[in-house]
């Protein structure tokens, strides 16, 4: 995160990050989306609905099928690091763009 936004990542980031780091720099998101997490303890990264109606597992259903951390809180990927290589993006086979 940059100033409570979430950081583009680049060439590196996945295509479905860039479109997440898209949406974030509209303003309608901006002004009208909100999450507090508090420490994550209690959130669940895949099973809770952040954006609209839908949550990251029924959105992205052939990601949260390849992950290897199904059941995690957000503290819990945050600890296995978020950053481009980090583990809280490990999948079952090599991801393809």
């Amino acid at each position: 995160m940059e100033e409570d936004r979430v950081k583009g990542g680049g060439r590196e980031a996945s295509l479905w990050w860039r479109d997440v780091h898209a949406l974030c720099r509209e303003a309608w998101f901006r002004h009208n989306v909100s999450r507090v997490l508090g420490n994550g303890k209690n959130t669940w990264f895949w099973s809770e609905v952040w954006v609209g109606e839908v949550s990251l597992r029924d959105r992205f259903p052939r990601l949260f099928e390849l992950s290897l951390f199904k059941d995690m809180s957000v503290f819990d990927m945050c600890h296995l690091g978020w950053g481009v290589e980090g583990r809280a993006w490990s999948w079952r086979t090599r991801l393809f763009a």
